[in-house]
């Protein structure tokens, strides 16, 4: 019962959210939020802000949480596919240049630095 009055909730802020960004060429085009529309804000904080983001914490979980034998051994079926070098450079480029260059993405978004 609480299980599906969340799932309510959560459709109710879908729709809420969803009908700002529809209308924002139309009925709420003089609505400006940070000098966007809706739709234009919600696309610069979902490409600019929550895909570098997440990006960086997947790199931040292959790397650290999983760890080097569990990627190998996932990536190269136990062992079977003798791809164990190439998954080397893999797990060095997912820890250290990855989060690196995802960063310098994020801070060029945000209009921090320019590339």
């Amino acid at each position: 019962m609480v299980q599906e009055k969340v799932h309510h909730c959560n459709i109710l802020v879908m729709a809420l959210f969803g009908s700002t960004a529809t209308l924002s060429s139309g009925v709420l085009s003089g609505f400006q939020l940070f000098d966007k529309n809706m739709f234009d804000l919600f696309d610069f904080v979902s490409s600019n802000i929550l895909l570098p983001v997440g990006g960086i914490l997947i790199c931040i979980f292959v790397s650290r949480k999983l760890g080097d034998k569990q990627v190998i051994d996932e990536a190269s079926n136990s062992g079977a596919l003798g791809n164990q070098s190439l998954l080397k450079v893999f797990l060095f480029t997912v820890r250290y240049f990855a989060p690196a260059a995802i960063l310098l993405v994020l801070l060029n978004g945000l209009n921090i630095i320019r590339l």
